[in-house]
């Protein structure tokens, strides 16, 4: 089974890039756009996984930092569990906006 990337568009055009979206069924799943990423893992999935490479390189990129973090069983995810991570700018963060 394989992951997916949902990026940039094929046109320069900025009204067309679509979010952001990783989606690895059961282990992986992000979405987002340039100011908020939402991320649930497995914790199986380490954040250095090379699964989560497309999700840290749009972090980085759009310069994001971690609102909050939370676990949640789910039965549905590897290990029957769920790490949430939210990350937004850093002045939504400061600002109490997450």
């Amino acid at each position: 089974m394989g992951w997916s990337v949902i990026g940039r568009g094929e046109a320069d055009n900025a009204a067309s890039l679509p979010p952001f979206g990783v989606v690895r069924p059961c282990c992986l799943v992000a979405s987002g756009d340039s100011n908020r990423v939402e991320v649930a893992r497995s914790p199986l999935v380490r954040r250095e996984h090379r699964m989560d490479q497309p999700v840290r390189k749009h972090i980085e990129d759009h310069g994001l930092v971690l609102a909050t973090r939370e676990t949640f069983d789910n039965p549905g995810f590897m290990y029957g569990a769920t790490e949430v991570s939210v990350y937004v700018r850093p002045h939504a963060r400061n600002a109490g906006a997450a």
